[in-house]
């Protein structure tokens, strides 16, 4: 990937590629990325996991427990911030999101019934996440997973971007930071100063 490319229009590629790579792999530093929503008119952020990133779409998505608090934040108020960073190749990307939970619905279940790495445990306590457990916890005991039970926890967040900052924090102090923003047809691109 070429991070050092005078086209605005082929870092905006390689944005999407990088995040594509990122969806897909596991070991890649932008599969885990902060979410930041807002609570009560207060930040909150979190650390979750992008299980997709389509250009064509402008989407990132992610799964949570349908209980969860961010999934209550997203529908109060629907606007996110994600942040990714690649530690090595010293890149930092904001991007600021519409976000539409799918619970319960067509695009949730395609996406249940397509999982092949899913783990249904995620979503099968009955409690949401968060709730308060007591000091002593009883040991576990095994739960065969039921799917329809576990589906009904289960969320599917689609996130439509509308900007992105990308900044590259490269190690000769040759800082380079790009705007981009969607105008409704496409993105409008501009350098920054860093």
């Amino acid at each position: 990937m070429d991070w050092t490319t005078p086209s605005l229009a082929t870092l905006l590629a390689c944005i999407w590629e990088r995040l594509e790579t990122g969806a897909a792999h596991r070991e890649d530093p932008w599969h885990l990325a902060g979410l930041a929503t807002v609570d009560a008119g207060q930040p909150a952020v979190r650390t979750v996991v992008l299980r997709a990133a389509d250009a064509q779409r402008r989407a990132l998505v992610f799964y949570s427990d349908a209980r969860a608090n961010k999934i209550l934040q997203l529908h109060n108020h629907p606007k996110v911030e994600w942040l990714f960073y690649d530690p090595v190749e010293r890149i930092q990307l904001r991007a600021h999101a519409q976000a539409t939970v799918h619970h319960q619905n067509a695009v949730a279940e395609e996406i249940w019934r397509a999982r092949p790495d899913l783990n249904y445990l995620r979503y099968l306590s009955p409690l949401a996440p968060g709730t308060g457990l007591p000091a002593y916890l009883p040991p576990q005991v095994e739960v065969l997973p039921e799917d329809e039970l576990a589906f009904r926890n289960f969320a599917v967040v689609i996130t439509t971007v509308e900007r992105f900052d990308w900044l590259a924090l490269f190690p000769d102090d040759s800082h380079k930071r790009a705007a981009f923003s969607w105008n409704g047809e496409d993105f409008d691109a501009r350098w920054v100063v860093p």
